[in-house]
């Protein structure tokens, strides 16, 4: 006597529709399912979400069976769900098969944005240097299927910038002038999920600032006489340097003075 196992429906997960995503088992906001019985045979099929239940089913089917689920069904949340499906062949022998795939729907994590480089701050703002920069880093996906890449967005432009790992960013910026900027990055995972932005914002100060010294030049001074120096700045004036040389043909000094915005003083006490 010969026997032979029962045959079964042939079931798969529609990876040719577009809107499927999957790494493996884990699958995105949208699964297409198609199970086809063997000739002459039928299955029952039902669908369980491990803490939500039934998702639905079917019984006695007799032909090739296509279902979807998407996340406007409520019970179609992160989690496990198992396909189970009963087939009784043309010889009524029957066979069970189990099938789990894990839904990802979402990015919990979210990458960060820190400033490098020379760098103030000013009434909350910050204010970036020549070569100031913006760190991205924290770029994975805790406790989903895994990260895939992080995109940014300068100001209001949508069309993304895309990085695979922790990198250096340069703001956007105008030779001359104070320029603003506002970045948006996020991660997006290896299904297709996007994380909420994380958001950084500031200036980058490339306005050099603007010195006057008086007696202006060509005007005659002597020992007694005062220099003033006064250096304005757009957004906040630092330390500024003045080097003062003096020279008559045949000997001569020099001497170097600091002040912030203002300062006069006696040539007389420089020497």
């Amino acid at each position: 006597t010969t026997t032979s196992s029962a045959q079964r429906t042939v079931f798969n997960l529609d990876t040719s529709d577009a809107r499927v995503n999957n790494v493996g088992n884990y699958v995105g906001d949208f699964v297409k399912f198609i199970a086809t019985p063997p000739t002459g045979g039928s299955f029952d099929m039902d669908v369980e979400h491990e803490t939500e239940g039934r998702l639905g089913g079917v019984t006695n089917r007799n032909s090739t069976y296509t279902w979807t689920y998407d996340t406007t069904n409520p019970k179609y949340i992160d989690g496990d769900i198992y396909i189970n499906i009963t087939t009784t062949d043309a010889h009524g022998r029957t066979a069970v098969d189990v099938y789990m795939y894990t839904v990802d729907t979402k990015v919990t994590s979210t990458p960060m944005l820190t400033t490098t480089g020379t760098r103030t701050t000013i009434n909350g703002s910050t204010y970036l240097g020549a070569n100031g920069q913006i760190t991205l880093s924290n770029l994975l996906d805790a406790g989903g299927v895994g990260f895939d890449k992080a995109e940014c967005f300068w100001n209001t432009n949508t069309t993304a910038n895309t990085y695979y790992a922790t990198t250096t960013l340069n703001p956007p910026n105008s030779p001359g002038q104070t320029t603003a900027y506002t970045l948006n990055c996020r991660i997006v995972d290896q299904v297709g999920n996007f994380g909420n932005n994380t958001t950084i914002y500031g200036y980058v100060d490339l306005k050099v600032p603007t010195t006057a010294i008086l007696p202006a030049a060509g005007n005659t001074i002597t020992a007694n006489s005062n220099i003033s120096f006064a250096t304005i700045d757009d957004n906040l004036n630092g330390t500024s340097t003045a080097t003062i040389t003096w020279t008559n043909g045949t000997s001569s000094w020099n001497t170097t003075v600091t002040y912030n915005g203002t300062r006069t003083i006696s040539i007389g006490g420089l020497n």
